[in-house]
This record gives structure tokens, C-alpha cells and sequence, in this order.
């Protein structure tokens, strides 16, 4: 009995022993790799969280819109990123944020942009590089011309007669070249152009010349007075407009309105005697215009309207010029002007011209 009893218990210490033995030899994992392991594990779990959220967002996709599609996208991305950052030790992989490429931003001049346009400058070239600029250009703006045309005016009807022909105003009634103010009115792509030529003429009719007028026939000596009012309104339509530079259809109405009066002694009676007789007429017009900027604040244009008339007359309106702008929302322009009318019915007729220099102030508002 003694000796089963020891021999139980050699073999219970030699177990113990052995399984000691196993146990030391066992390796032990120090703090580091413990630390490491657990940001492993952690990584895992968060990019299995991402893709999921990224997949059910995949799945919402069709109820949003492209730009909200995109908006969240890039929301995620960068919250994402921020996360893993925060989670992960100087000692493991970095992220740095995208660098986005540097464009050098040149403050280019702002060209002004011709009246008949007024909308913002999408580009400019310089260099040969196409810069995005913008500039507000201010809807309405006035402008004052004073404007000096050569005034040629013949008329002939039954009521105005000069020897059974034409009277010319310069020649048979003696005008003189006089000023004409003129006032522009802008608003967008509207404008409104009003004209005021006002002048007089003193002549001495001789034995055999005669003067009628209104059915009125004058002789000797006489005082005449004339006032044209000329009222343009037109629109204009971009045809094409590129670089500060642009083609334009222009439309409008033109109306004309002249008084004129005739004083002096009447051949028959030999009593003074004053006459006036007026005329008026509505025009509608059609043509093109150009502009193109030189310098950003120099600029050139060019505007042809008119109506065609037949075998009745023709009337066209031109004008080119340049515009300077020396400061902002001022303008100073100079150019050439020209307005011709001929109309002509049956023994009835009349011309009309004017054409000159002019030089104009512009104000924006």
C-alpha cells in the first residue's frame, strides 16, 4: 500500500513539473506589440464600418441628386480620412490632405464694355491666355453730346416753293450751320437718342425771286426759323460677343417731327406776314452695330440703321466714334455722325441731312 501510495505521487510531481517546464518556455508579448495589435484590430473594424456606410450610401445614391451625390461624397471622404488620422500613431502610416495645384491669379484691368451690350465681361485675352474677369456694368446711364453737323435741308411741295422749285434753307433762306444738343439715354440693351437742331435764316429776296410759303408768297426780305426734333428709339440683340469685341442686330422706331416758319412782306399786299407749317412721321428702322475694346478702357463702335424706301426715298442713321473711360462710371467720347433722309411723292420732295463731329460725356448709375 505505501509503495502505490509514492509511486502516485512521483508521477503527480513529474506532471507538475513538465506542465511548468511548458509554461516558461511559453513566449510572453510585451506592451508594444499588444498596442500595435489592438490599432490593427481597430483599423480593421473602421474600414469595415466605412465600407459599409459607403455601400448603403451607394444604395440612396438614385434618391439624391447629382450635386448632393457629390456634395456627401466628398463630405465622407474627408471625415473619413480625419478619423484615421486621429486614431493612428505618428509611428504608423501618415495621411496628408490632397495638395490642389497653384494658379497664379493676375488682377487683370477691367475693359469697359460698349452701351450696346451692358452685360458682364465673361473673358479678356491677354497674353494668349484667356483670364476669367468680371465687372458690374450698371444698367442705365446717360449721356450728353454736343454735336455740330452741317445742316442740308431742300424742300418742295405746294405749300413751300422757291421760284416753282426746291427751297433750299442755306441757299434760298440763308441758315446758317448751327449746334445741335443731343441727349442718350440708356437702359440695358434699350436706347433712346433725342436730337434737337434748332436754327434761323435771313435772306433779301430779289425783284424777280419769290418765295411761297404756306400759300403765302413772299418778297423782299424775310426771316425764317426752323425746328427739327428727331426721337430714336432702338434695341439691340448680341449677334455675336467675344473677348470684349461683338456684332449686334439693332431695331427700332425713329420719329421726326420739323416746324418751320416763314416771316416777311407779302407780295400782293405789301404786309408782313407770318406763316408756319409742320411736318411729322414715324420710321421704323433696322441695321447692325460693332464694337471692340482696344485697351481695357478704350474702346471703338460703330452703329448703321435705316429703312429702305424704294422708288419713295431711303433714310439710314450712322455714327462711329471712340469711348475712353479715364475714371470709373465717367466716360468721354468722340465721333462722326450722319442722318439722311430723301423722300419723294409724285411733284413732292424732300431732303434732309446732317452730318458732323460730335463729342459726348457719359455718366453710369
Amino acid at each position: 500500500m505505501l509503495k502505490k501510495t509514492c509511486a502516485i505521487l512521483a508521477v503527480m510531481f513529474a506532471m507538475t513539473s513538465a506542465s511548468t517546464t511548458f509554461a516558461a518556455e511559453k513566449p510572453v508579448k510585451n506592451n508594444k506589440e499588444i498596442k500595435q495589435q489592438q490599432i490593427e484590430q481597430s483599423r480593421e473594424k473602421k474600414e469595415i464600418k466605412h465600407k459599409e456606410q459607403k455601400n448603403e450610401g451607394e444604395r440612396k445614391k438614385d434618391n439624391r441628386n447629382p450635386e448632393d451625390v457629390k456634395y456627401d461624397e466628398q463630405k465622407y471622404d474627408k471625415q473619413h480620412i480625419e478619423n484615421e488620422r486621429k486614431s493612428v500613431t505618428t509611428q504608423d502610416v501618415k495621411i496628408e490632405p490632397k495638395q490642389s495645384e497653384s494658379v497664379e491669379k493676375i488682377n487683370l484691368p477691367i475693359p469697359r464694355v460698349d452701351e450696346q451690350t451692358q452685360d458682364y465681361l465673361p473673358d479678356y485675352l491677354v497674353g494668349g491666355i484667356i483670364k476669367d474677369v468680371t465687372q458690374k456694368i450698371l444698367p442705365i446711364s446717360i449721356e450728353a453730346r454736343y454735336y455740330a453737323p452741317h445742316l442740308d435741308v431742300k424742300v418742295k411741295s405746294d405749300k413751300i416753293r422757291y421760284n416753282d422749285g426746291s427751297v433750299g434753307f442755306k441757299d434760298d433762306l440763308g441758315f446758317d450751320n448751327d449746334k445741335a444738343p443731343e441727349f442718350i439715354f440708356r437702359y440695358k440693351r434699350t436706347t433712346l437718342d433725342y436730337i434737337h437742331v434748332h436754327g434761323t435764316g435771313n435772306r433779301t429776296l430779289g425783284r424777280s425771286e419769290r418765295l411761297r410759303f404756306n400759300g403765302t408768297t413772299y418778297s423782299g426780305r424775310v426771316h425764317s426759323q426752323s425746328d427739327l426734333h428727331y426721337l430714336k428709339l432702338n434695341f439691340s440683340s448680341p449677334i455675336i460677343n467675344v473677348i470684349g469685341s461683338g456684332i449686334d442686330l439693332n431695331y427700332g422706331l425713329t420719329g421726326m417731327y420739323w416746324k418751320g416758319s416763314v416771316k416777311g412782306t407779302e407780295s400782293a399786299t405789301g404786309t408782313t406776314v407770318k406763316k408756319s407749317k409742320e411736318y411729322g412721321a414715324p420710321i421704323p428702322t433696322i441695321g447692325i452695330g460693332a464694337h471692340a475694346a482696344l485697351l481695357p478702357s478704350l474702346n471703338v463702335y460703330a452703329n448703321f440703321s435705316g429703312l429702305p424706301l424704294g422708288g419713295y426715298g431711303h433714310f439710314y442713321d450712322f455714327e462711329a466714334g471712340i469711348r475712353y473711360n479715364p475714371v470709373e462710371l465717367v466716360g468721354i467720347s468722340v465721333g462722326f455722325r450722319r442722318i439722311d433722309l430723301n423722300l419723294s411723292h409724285n411733284d413732292d420732295s424732300g431732303k434732309l441731312k446732317l452730318n458732323g463731329p460730335y463729342a459726348g460725356l457719359r455718366f453710369d448709375f
